[in-house]
């Protein structure tokens, strides 16, 4: 009970079997303003589980004060299921290109 009172609540949750790898914090000029000072999670995930998870880059928005308020997905397409059933994990070049145009059309 003592570590109840000292332990602070959860902001968000994501799904199971993800884990995070590292994190950085935007602070560039390429991006939209919006993009400033959000967080950036890179993904590991699990490919074994119906339907795989993870192994993407998530955006954590945050609010005025810096407080985390959501997830959201910033590029997918880091796995991907091959003609004889195994995986690769890596992004393919269309996914690049799809995520590079996607990007272009939100500035």
């Amino acid at each position: 009970m003592q570590w109840a009172k000292q332990a602070q609540a959860l902001t968000l949750l994501y799904t199971a079997h993800i884990a995070p790898m590292q994190i950085a914090f935007y602070s560039g000029l390429q991006f939209p303003v919006k993009y400033r000072d959000d967080a950036f999670v890179t993904m590991h995930g699990s490919w074994n589980r119906q339907p795989s998870s993870g192994y993407e880059i998530l955006r954590i928005e945050s609010d005025d004060r810096g407080e985390p308020r959501s997830f959201k997905p910033f590029m997918r397409g880091f796995l991907s299921k091959q003609q004889d059933s195994t995986y690769a994990q890596w992004p393919s070049h269309r996914t690049c290109r799809r995520q590079r145009q996607e990007l272009a059309r939100r500035r």
